[in-house]
């Protein structure tokens, strides 16, 4: 899985993106979420917080996407701010960075938005240790 360096400027849109994150149950459970709760999912399929999760990101991703497609300037950061929405939203729950990161895994190959060379694929990853610790005091 690509790693890469967090980028601090994500935040500085970041009240727009809460107003964006806010609406994310009044959006109704999209196709593209279904794959989320695949039953045949070993690692996931008992863990209704990760399904949820994985849910959750794909309504906010696709949200996100939709509002800002053509503004490549203000909110050319979304992409970076909902990986570490996805990296403090997973850590939360408790499970190891192993864990974490099969999560990862997952949402990458079995989300249609990532195709192999894509933008996505590059961007989303899990940020773990002293990158994440640093974001999060910001």
């Amino acid at each position: 899985m690509a790693t890469g360096e967090p980028d601090f400027d994500i935040f500085e849109n970041s009240e727009d993106y809460f107003q964006n994150e806010a609406l994310i149950d009044a959006i109704p459970h999209p196709y593209n979420a279904n794959f989320c709760y695949r039953t045949e999912n070993p690692d996931f399929k008992h863990n209704l917080d990760l399904m949820n999760l994985c849910k959750n990101f794909v309504v906010f991703l696709e949200k996100l996407q939709a509002a800002y497609a053509n503004d490549t300037t203000k909110y050319s950061k979304y992409i970076e701010y909902l990986n570490f929405w996805l990296t403090y939203k997973s850590t939360a729950t408790g499970k190891s960075d192993d864990y974490i990161t099969k999560f990862y895994e997952f949402i990458q190959n079995n989300y249609k938005a990532f195709p192999p060379d894509g933008e996505l694929k590059r961007k989303i990853y899990h940020i773990k240790g002293k990158s994440f610790n640093n974001m999060s005091i910001l």
